[in-house]
């Protein structure tokens, strides 16, 4: 049987280890929790970044006049932000009117009697 040895030095009288290793174990720990603590943070910045440079780009698109998807992003941008509010902001209010714009442009377009309105294929062939 084999029996290990210790260094010279490892333990000191009693069994007691020195005090400069729960010195260098407290301090591995508080380097590791402040590692970790920085990259938790790192990490929380650049999803805030990329997150507002998401909404800036929907912005974007929503304040072209002309642009074709403007009621598409209004309205996903309504579902993500506005749909549970129940005091709403400033910019709910605005998806609001932006949305109440697209609905107008859409009856608008719309002729006076769809085909759903006049009845069925067959009234219409004996017609």
């Amino acid at each position: 049987l084999y029996v290990a040895r210790r260094a010279p030095g490892a333990m000191i009288e009693g069994g007691k280890p020195p005090v400069w290793i729960f010195r260098f174990i407290y301090a591995s720990i508080a380097a590791n929790l402040g590692y970790m603590g920085y990259m938790s943070v790192k990490r929380q910045w650049k999803q805030i970044a990329e997150e507002e440079a998401r909404q800036k780009q929907i912005q974007a698109y929503l304040n072209q006049t002309d642009n074709k998807f403007r009621c598409f992003f209004a309205a996903r941008q309504y579902y993500q932000e506005c749909q549970f509010e129940f005091d709403p902001t400033d910019s709910c209010k605005r998806l609001v009117g932006t949305l109440d714009e697209c609905k107008q442009e859409i009856l608008t377009s719309l002729p006076e009697i769809t085909p759903a309105m006049r009845g069925s294929l067959r009234e219409q062939v004996e017609q």
